[in-house]
């Protein structure tokens, strides 16, 4: 796997050292896959995280999706 959280900073770092103008909101969640939106998929079960904590990363989805759409409607 590939270090995302790490790159996150890195990108939220840039973002405020270059003072970027436009709104933008990082979110890190522990117990999360790829798939971040509260649909049911077959493929989700193909991620171990989705297997072995399956209630959290639901909780993961409702919040990531919720978050979302609020800062949309935030910035919009």
């Amino acid at each position: 796997m590939w270090p995302s959280e790490i790159a996150a900073r890195k990108i939220i770092k840039r973002l405020n050292d270059k003072n970027f103008k436009f709104p933008y909101k990082w979110l890190s969640y522990p117990f999360a896959s790829h798939i971040l939106v509260p649909i049911e998929l077959s493929m989700s079960k193909a991620f171990a995280i989705e297997r072995k904590f399956p209630e959290e990363c639901e909780k993961s989805k409702q919040n990531s999706f919720k978050t979302t759409l609020a800062f949309l409607k935030e910035v919009w």
